[in-house]
């Protein structure tokens, strides 16, 4: 038996030992051989060890595991910068499941309920699980955008476990922190500590117009801290070595942020572009991309968030992508640190890499070192991570192909090693159909999982609802061709089901193939007379 074989059966047996891994002293030596490292430009074949989960050049006198890396790609693990996910018990191990399974190992909430959030503290930040820094209650003003999303979350019941007693003027100080003077600030300082968050979460809306929204009613939901305030939070923040991220919407909050002192840009501007809106207000200027690059502020992209929020206004999304775009090629151009986060909730910044590949903006290289390197550094800035070098944490992932000559590579994930140790994680039918899908393409993946269908009818046991979410996934991303074909492979496999005939009229109709969409609607209305989405739907068309 080759000493290869012997070492994975030897690591089968300690997994399974039950043997505690808390301690640097019980951590194996791992020598990995025949692996292409990532250096920050290119890959060379070398060999790495992990000793106490630390990366040295230098081989250790006793090695307990040989792994065998065969010609895959080692880059370090991915980061996402600003998410709302982990922050709570419910759906929290599918979540940290999905983070892994992406090969994301760092995250970033931008605000969150402590109350809820302490609930999950010992799932996250360990070995096994994803690390994960928190604002909690982010600071903004009355009526901003922190005010509506929480008050809505309070109507919706999304506390009712933890507080249901609560109303909206308990939220001040529980979810939220809200600064609209010098006062307030000083008043609520101690309380913004008072949890330990590790880094500041402010919120700049519209700052152009601070004096004209502040107390106007009808600017619920978009209004935000008084810059000169901002300012005085960056002041108490970094005397408490805490770093500040803040919410933008325009190209003047942008500005005003970065003069402010804030370490990060938690939005591009404009990625909620109203409708008839002076898109010039959401343009920024080459002296705002090189102050940003001299101040050393990192921007945080969150493009794929767009995908969802205008997902029924295909038109509006190419204004908000082409704003995107020009404002990246800025950025890009002038040096700027830029982070991957998507803000989309039940997502990691494995979509936000995709969307900007798409935008053709950056060049593998520059968009694999933002997602491996400078996203892990702005959320962990004191650790040595997102590197593979020597002293730095034994955490990495490996791919079966090159990113740098083909970025869908970055879904082919073939082994997770966290801080000295393996991830032993299975990947599901569903999930290697999905990665095949995005490395192969929507048709051929198809073709391929009908093949293996036909030659082994029991080798796919997909339900109609994950054949649904994954075609509604490629919907809100706006991929609707994807969609289509997904919804039909549905059609084709549950034929009876009036739900698959909505979905793909649904398709149909975003694709502008009205008289499919009508077909399609009728069928869903035969199978299921009660229907009342397809007889709506079918009116609206008709009416066209």
């Amino acid at each position: 038996m080759n000493r290869f074989i012997v070492s994975i059966l030897l690591l089968f047996v300690f997994l399974c030992s039950g043997v505690k891994t808390n301690a640097e002293d019980n951590l194996p030596t791992y020598a990995f051989v025949n692996g292409n490292w990532f250096n920050g430009k290119s890959f060379e074949k070398k060999d790495f060890f992990s000793v106490k989960g630390i990366l040295t050049n230098s081989k250790p006198q006793k090695i307990d595991y040989v792994i065998d890396l065969k010609d895959n790609y080692v880059i370090p693990p991915y980061g996402e910068a600003h998410n709302h996910n982990l922050d709570q018990p419910r759906g929290i191990q599918n979540q940290i499941r999905m983070y892994l399974r992406d090969g994301v190992f760092y995250s970033k909430n931008q605000s969150h309920v402590p109350l809820q959030t302490n609930k999950i503290r010992d799932l996250v930040n360990k070995r096994s699980s994803v690390d994960v820094s928190y604002a909690n209650g982010g600071l903004g003003a009355s009526g901003g955008h922190i005010v509506e999303i929480y008050e809505r979350f309070l109507r919706r019941g999304f506390f009712r476990n933890i507080a249901p007693n609560w109303q909206n003027k308990d939220l001040d100080t529980k979810a939220f922190f809200l600064i609209n003077n010098e006062k307030d600030l000083l008043e609520k300082w101690e309380l913004v500590l008072k949890d330990k968050p590790d880094f500041i979460k402010t919120f700049l809306e519209y700052s152009e117009e601070y004096e004209k929204r502040k107390d106007d009613p009808a600017f619920y939901g978009a209004k935000g801290i008084k810059p000169e305030i901002l300012r005085q939070i960056v002041e108490k923040a970094h005397k408490a070595n805490l770093r500040v991220s803040t919410h933008i919407e325009t190209a003047t909050d942008f500005r005003n942020a970065v003069l402010a002192g804030a370490d990060e840009i938690a939005h591009m501007p404009g990625y909620k572009i109203p409708e008839n809106a002076d898109i010039s207000k959401f343009q920024l200027t080459k002296e705002d991309a090189k102050l940003a690059a001299e101040k050393g502020t990192v921007v945080l992209t969150t493009t794929h968030l767009s995908n969802n929020l205008f997902r029924n206004n295909p038109k509006q999304l190419k204004v908000v992508k082409k704003n995107y775009i020009r404002n990246l090629k800025l950025l890009y151009e002038n040096g700027v640190k830029i982070a991957l986060g998507s803000d989309d909730y039940g997502t990691t910044s494995l979509s936000e890499a995709l969307n900007l590949y798409e935008f053709k903006v950056f060049d593998n290289l520059s968009l694999l070192k933002y997602w491996c390197e400078e996203t892990a550094k702005t959320i962990f800035p004191k650790r040595k991570i997102g590197h593979l070098k020597e002293g730095f944490e034994a955490s990495f992932i490996t791919l079966k192909g090159n990113p740098l000559e083909d970025f869908m590579n970055v879904r082919r994930i073939n082994l997770r090693f966290k801080q000295g140790m393996p991830l032993n994680l299975k990947l599901t039918e569903e999930e290697n159909f999905t990665n095949l899908i995005f490395t192969e393409g929507t048709k051929k993946a198809i073709s391929i999982y009908e093949q293996k269908r036909k030659n082994n009818p029991y080798i796919y046991s997909f339900s109609e609802r994950s054949f649904n979410r994954l075609g509604y996934q490629f919907i809100r991303e706006r991929k609707i061709k994807d969609a289509l074909e997904i919804f039909k492979l549905i059609v084709k496999e549950y034929p009876n089901s009036a739900n698959a005939y909505d979905s793909l009229a649904e398709a149909y109709q975003l694709n502008g193939s009205k008289e499919l969409a009508i077909r399609n609607y009728q069928i869903s209305l035969k199978l299921n007379p009660e229907n009342e989405n397809a007889r709506d739907k079918l009116k609206e068309l008709r009416t066209k």
